[in-house]
């Protein structure tokens, strides 16, 4: 039991940056979803070709 509290103590950082990765990217998605119905783009590539 010790030593798997220790495992943990010192993986933990890595779960939470795992965890925090995931989380931005499900919120850059979110962004990125808003911006396309905002923009009327259905298409991601639009993006390029009206530049």
């Amino acid at each position: 039991m010790l030593a798997l509290s220790a495992l943990l103590q010192m993986t933990f950082p890595y779960y939470t940056l795992i965890l925090s990765v995931v989380i931005l990217n499900i919120r850059i998605k979110k962004g990125a979803e808003k911006y396309m119905k905002e923009h009327g783009i259905k298409n991601p590539r639009q993006i390029e070709s009206k530049t």
